[in-house]
């Protein structure tokens, strides 16, 4: 197409848009980016481009102002734009099938002439981000049909593994043995620690990914979590449903899923191409297999089109992330009336910390928009995964603002999940929060948090487990507790310009013994203490820290044969700390 011909094509889309008929051509473009047409380009022909917009809403056809085939866009970035008078944009994707304009018709009141993808940020179009949209920020379509579907067959694929690969015992279902688990009800089952604190939860995050990656917000496929746990449970193997696997695949895989979810849009970028499109592309499937999926299968993965608008979508403003290599020095002493235990053992270990937004300085206050992840990896423990924690926002809210002071109130959810050579802890946890920050000069804060919460389900090591609470059918000897309780932790440090460099905190949790070792009905319950010391002296976007860890387990047991319990561990780390965000 020769430049005379783009410049008549644009006139008469503007003419069509009267009174948007001021229309603005750039000449110069990188040579990245060529528009053609059926011929040979010329070499004066101007290459349409734009200065950049915001928001993207509304979208209709390029066919109704180009013939198919007229325009065809070829280069890296293969787009080309040109900007429209009152905040519009004219935009065509690398077929050359979308045309674009911003809050043109939303301030009109009208509807986009032609297409019913009038909201798909997928064909070019940006996204408000309404929850009653039918696209989602990164252009999925709303499709809870589908969503149930996949959730449908992770089940049946994991069956069909369990059933024909590893030969399981538990997987001869019929409706027999539906109804059998449904007539009887929940109980506890005896998997290992790792299997029924973490594992399930990851589980968990498949079904909540079925539905987030297929345009659903947070609240709303959390309910995929909970079904797709019931039918594991009810109809998938012949053991009875277990109270705690429900609690953990559903919650706990809605906190992992969304952590996930947030995690793999920092990798998206869909104005990419080439081999950093695909390598992109790879980390996303690796993080979250249900959304590269869907993306794989849309053709949205390969498709170059606008990112989300909102940068909450993407990568989120004040989003920081610290990479940490050093040793760990853990003593642990175990003690009763009959037994005495004392061990000291040193590790190498890896951790990965993500602060996700900024609690006072957000714009935008969606759940998970702000949320803290820790992960911890230990080399030569019983457990290479030691340690994974996520605290998100759900609901949060300024409380009182002054030039040096800020106060925030939010709803938390909370995962834990701690599993080494001495420590096993883990669970579900919902708060209220109190976020302050006291700034003591242009450089300098002073900040605190205060967390109330209560656990839904938690569970911690006891040397007496094994002898109460078994299931019908064992197949080993429980090591931890299950119960519930409340729960709090205090931390308050010191940042500069914004990155910590010296933190105490401490943290309570009470574990009221449901299943067991409550034999005979006794009451059994679990205090655990978690305090300590964390300081780092940054160098640049590098540093070097040392931890200093102390945890606390008092176990008491009603029933007259069993004697308290008291473990005292302590635990000393020296690090190097790079912050690659």
């Amino acid at each position: 197409m020769t430049g005379t011909a783009i410049r008549g094509a644009c006139r008469r889309t503007a003419r069509r848009l009267a009174p948007l008929a001021a229309v603005t051509m750039i000449a110069a473009a990188p040579p990245a980016l060529q528009a053609q047409g059926a011929g040979p380009r010329a070499a004066d022909s101007p290459v349409v481009r734009g200065a950049g917009a915001t928001t993207l809403s509304d979208t209709v056809r390029l066919s109704a102002f180009f013939p198919p085939g007229a325009l065809t866009l070829t280069g890296k970035t293969a787009q080309a734009e040109l900007d429209v008078t009152n905040r519009a944009r004219l935009m065509t994707d690398a077929g050359g099938t979308a045309l674009l304009f911003d809050e043109l018709f939303g301030e009109s009141g009208g509807e986009p002439p032609i297409g019913e993808d009038a909201a798909n940020p997928a064909t070019g179009a940006g996204d408000k981000q309404d929850d009653g949209a039918r696209y989602d920020a990164w252009g999925a379509k709303r499709n809870p049909g589908r969503a149930i579907g996949e959730v449908a067959g992770i089940n049946a694929l994991i069956w069909f593994f369990n059933e024909y690969v590893r030969g399981g015992n538990f997987t001869s279902v019929n409706p027999r043995s539906w109804w059998f688990n449904i007539s009887h009800g929940f109980f506890y089952d005896d998997n290992h620690f790792k299997t029924n604190m973490f594992a399930h939860p990851y589980h968990g995050s498949l079904y909540f990914n079925s539905a987030r990656s297929n345009g659903l917000n947070y609240f709303e496929s959390l309910p995929f979590a909970v079904i797709g746990s019931f039918m594991w449970e009810c109809c998938a193997e012949t053991h009875l449903p277990a109270w705690n696997d429900w609690v953990m695949t559903s919650l706990g895989g809605a906190t992992i899923g969304e952590v996930l979810y947030r995690a793999g849009s920092t990798f998206l970028d869909n104005e990419k191409a080439g081999g950093s499109r695909t390598m992109k592309e790879i980390g996303n499937f690796f993080l979250n297999p249900m959304r590269g999926l869907n993306r794989l299968t849309s053709g949205r993965s390969g498709r170059i089109y606008p990112n989300p608008a909102d940068p909450y979508d993407r990568l989120t403003p004040h989003l920081r992330n610290f990479l940490k290599l050093g040793v760990r020095i853990t003593g642990d002493r175990t003690s009763s009336e009959s037994f005495e235990s004392d061990t000291t053992e040193t590790h190498v270990f890896f951790e990965f910390d993500m602060i996700h937004g900024n609690v006072f300085e957000a714009t935008r206050r969606k759940p998970f928009d702000y949320f803290t992840l820790g992960l911890q990896l230990n080399f030569k423990d019983t457990e290479t995964l030691g340690r994974l924690q996520i605290s998100g926002n759900l609901f949060t809210s300024d409380v009182a603002q002054s030039k040096k002071t800020h106060h925030v109130f939010g709803i938390t959810q909370n995962y834990d999940y701690v599993n080494n050579s001495v420590i096993e802890f883990g669970g579900m946890s919902y708060g209220a929060a109190l976020f302050s920050r006291f700034g003591m000069s242009e450089t300098w804060d002073f900040n605190t948090e205060v967390n109330l919460h209560i656990y839904l389900l938690n569970a911690v090591n006891s040397e007496f487990a094994f002898i109460g609470g078994r299931p019908p059918n064992v197949e080993r000897f429980r090591e931890y507790d299950f119960g519930m309780g409340p729960g709090a932790w205090v931390r308050f440090g010191f940042s500069h310009k914004g990155r910590q460099v010296a933190r105490f905190f401490y943290r309570f949790t009470f574990n009221e013994v449901l299943n067991g070792s409550n034999v005979n009905g006794g009451d059994t319950h679990h205090t655990v203490q978690w305090g300590g010391f964390q300081g780092v002296i940054p160098i640049g976007r590098w540093g070097v820290g040392a931890d200093i860890i102390a945890y606390v387990r008092r176990s008491f047991f009603e029933d007259a044969g069993f004697s308290d319990i008291k473990q005292n561990v302590g635990q000393v780390r020296f690090y190097g700390v790079f912050q690659s965000f």
